[in-house]
């Protein structure tokens, strides 16, 4: 049985999970060369799971920071 194109069956969904990963990506990409406080707020901004995620992908030393 073919799998369904998800594009085609949830584009919304498909659409803001993208969105949503895309900003977390850039996000944990620059958050070194922001001021720790700051990736502290925007880390407090996320909703659990986001929150454990984005942590994880920081960089080992502005994890420590924060």
């Amino acid at each position: 049985m073919k799998k369904p194109n998800l594009l085609t069956t949830q584009p919304l969904k498909t659409i803001r999970n993208f969105i949503k990963n895309f900003d977390l990506n850039f996000f944990t990409r620059h958050a070194k060369t922001f001021d720790s406080a700051d990736v502290a707020d925007v880390l407090e901004s996320l909703d659990e799971p986001n929150r454990l995620q984005a942590f994880h992908k920081l960089d080992p030393e502005k994890a420590v920071d924060v």
